[in-house]
């Protein structure tokens, strides 16, 4: 986030995607490796993951 921050309008939005979809698959790490958090929480923060970088990708640009 703080990267994005230091970035113009596109390029913030590429580089919040980007960190949701890596964060996506550290959920799957966790899921998989069935450690640190319960598996069933590491299905919802992916799916959730992806889902707001599908919403950081869609929303309409100022």
């Amino acid at each position: 986030m703080l990267v994005a921050l230091a970035l113009d309008g596109e390029q913030a939005r590429l580089v919040l995607a980007a960190g949701w979809l890596a964060h996506a698959g550290w959920d799957v790490a966790h899921h998989r490796a069935d450690m640190i958090v319960p598996r069933w929480y590491a299905e919802f923060c992916g799916v959730l993951d992806v889902l707001l970088a599908a919403v950081v990708l869609t929303l309409p640009t100022s």
